[in-house]
């Protein structure tokens, strides 16, 4: 072979090594995190608030084009109200013990267009029922492209996951529109290492 063509393989060869790393600096990183939640219902005698934690988050690893999909459990009996009585109501609505969880499944998830956007679709599966609902992104904030605080808030129907609101003392019946705030906390994972899942 001429030393043209030498020269000329080694141009090569040397262009697609730099080109792959600079591909590879840029890949999207995996990322662990957490999350938490915030109800707010209303009733025929006074509004409620509850909280509860998520028992579970997992994020997928991203595609090729640095999408991420994820998934998000909160358990039915971690919903606390602050009244021992309408919590235990809660979990009857709710049928605890066939349906221990509420899950939410995110898919094709851009980082870039959480940035700007405000709607998040995702499916939620209440009750034994999956629905598509739409989160609306309140506030956005990160540190140096590592971490991210995400906050979201959405209203949830009960009739559309067949839930029949409880009634206490025969006549205060809670409301059918519930608004959930979702807080999450993400952080990029150094290059090799595993994402856990939130529990």
């Amino acid at each position: 072979m001429s030393s043209w063509r030498i020269v000329a393989s080694a141009s090569l060869v040397c262009s697609l090594l730099i080109a792959a790393s600079a591909h590879a600096a840029t890949e999207a990183p995996r990322v662990s995190g957490s999350c938490s939640i915030e109800f707010l219902g209303t009733s025929t005698l006074h509004d409620f608030e509850g909280t509860a934690p998520c028992a579970v988050l997992t994020i997928e690893s991203p595609d090729a084009s640095g999408r991420y999909g994820a998934r998000a459990e909160v358990a039915v009996t971690a919903m606390k109200t602050g009244i021992s009585a309408r919590d235990k109501r809660m979990r009857e609505m709710f049928d605890a013990k066939r349906f221990p969880t509420i899950v939410a499944a995110f898919s094709n998830v851009d980082p870039a267009a959480l940035r700007v956007q405000k709607a998040l679709p995702f499916r939620i599966t209440i009750h034994g029922r999956e629905r598509q609902a739409t989160a609306v992104i309140e506030r956005f904030s990160e540190t140096d492209g590592r971490e991210a605080h995400i906050v979201a808030s959405f209203d949830l129907s009960l009739k559309d996951f067949a839930l029949e609101a409880p009634v206490a003392m025969g006549f205060i019946r809670v409301g059918d529109l519930v608004k959930v705030t979702v807080s999450v906390d993400l952080k990029a994972l150094p290059a090799g290492s595993a994402a856990p899942s939130a529990r």
